[in-house]
């Protein structure tokens, strides 16, 4: 930016303020964002700008160069255009169908451009539809990283959203065509496809714009594909738009030559009918009719059904059992033997068991009391007998 630059005051958006700069005699346009870009945003700009000037596409409006202005801001030069659609439609009011026609056909030629190299513009709006000097319309504003670089609040231009940018903040081809279903939708009719109403909440507004279809265009002098055709693209559901933005310039192609130069350029109508002309010679004698002949009717022949015979089926081998192993669990177990002390009547108990044999036998020995055994007790277990 040189110092000598005059700046003049254009109006502002939600996301920049646009300047008129007059520098040699040379007129151009200066946007200034509120902030720097950083790095990522810079690069990712000068990528976008470099495939879009390739295409040297004359619909689309591409800026020149990104500037750095003293306060640390960032700008864009671009070419200045006097008004936008926006401006005219509020001063002049509806458009022209034919008008119509030539302003979509610019923005659809610029979104397939833009499209077919991968860069989606992500703000389709009737104030990034620009008119040079010439009367040519353009299309501005591209460049999705400055959309994520510096937000806005999207109910500023919620007319003007896809429901999928509105829900998810989606920005791609799809969302492109709506926007410029919007455009054609407010340059005939002079209002947003989704105007608000008096006394509506933000809240029942969103809802109608998620959920709500767009009512077709009926005023007279509308053509009735461009009608169609303007409904289609702003569906809500993404797969019920267009195929491409190419397409819609197609049809919009076909639709501005067939009023200006008629039906007769692309549609080929029959050769007018020509009645025959009468004969010169006199006609033959006619000729009795044929006598008709009755036919001849066959009594259908009965068919017997075919009896159906099951087919046999070959049994299917079955593989012999396993042979059986002898599991350790059922093996005889080996008896301990054990003999326990019991004090009292009973000296001893004995258990004898055998490997052959799961019997147990007990015997059980007493022995006889006789005085010796009595003289050796002690002398309190005899007090106590």
């Amino acid at each position: 930016m040189s110092l000598n630059e005059q700046l003049t005051s254009v109006g502002s958006g939600p996301m920049a303020a646009v300047y008129r700069s007059d520098l040699g005699g040379v007129s151009s346009a200066l946007k200034v964002f509120p902030g720097r870009f950083d790095r990522r945003t810079v690069a990712e700009l000068d990528r976008e700008f470099a495939k879009l000037r390739a295409l040297r596409v004359p619909a689309a409006l591409i800026p020149s160069r990104i500037e750095q202005l003293p306060d640390g801001r960032h700008a864009l030069r671009m070419e200045f255009c006097t008004q936008s659609l926006a401006a005219l439609v509020q001063r002049c009011g509806a458009l022209q169908p034919s008008d119509v026609l030539v302003l979509g056909y610019a923005a659809a030629t610029a979104l397939a451009a833009a499209h077919s190299v991968g860069v989606p513009h992500g703000g389709v709006h009737p104030k990034n539809v620009l008119f040079r000097p010439t009367g040519e319309a353009v299309l501005a504003d591209f460049g999705v990283p400055l959309r994520r670089a510096f937000p806005r609040d999207p109910m500023q231009s919620i007319e003007w959203l896809s429901p999928e940018s509105l829900r998810d903040d989606i920005l791609s081809d799809r969302t492109d065509l709506y926007g410029l279903g919007a455009v054609l939708h407010f340059a005939l009719t002079g209002r947003p496809p989704h105007p608000g109403r008096l006394g509506e909440r933000l809240g029942d507004r969103v809802l109608r714009v998620l959920r709500e279809p767009v009512p077709p265009i009926a005023l007279p002098g509308v053509p009735g594909e461009l009608s169609l055709m303007t409904g289609a693209l702003l569906s809500a559901d993404p797969a019920r738009r267009p195929v491409s933005a190419e397409f819609v310039a197609y049809r919009l192609s076909t639709l501005l030559a067939y009023q200006q130069r008629g039906p007769a350029a692309y549609h080929h109508a029959p050769p007018p009918f020509q009645p025959p002309a009468p004969p010169t010679s006199p006609a033959p004698p006619l000729a009795a009719p044929p006598v008709p002949t009755p036919p001849v009717s066959t009594p259908p022949v009965p068919t017997l059904p075919v009896p159906t015979l099951p087919v046999p089926t070959p049994p299917v081998p079955t593989p012999p059992p396993p042979p059986l192993r002898r599991s350790r669990h059922l093996r005889p177990l080996r008896r301990h033997r054990f003999r326990p002390r019991i004090h009292g009547r009973f000296r001893s108990y004995r258990r004898h068991t055998s490997r052959r044999s799961t019997r147990m036998t007990s015997t059980i020995s007493r022995k006889p009391r006789t005085r010796r055994s009595l003289r050796q007790r002690p002398k309190n277990q005899l007090s106590r007998r």
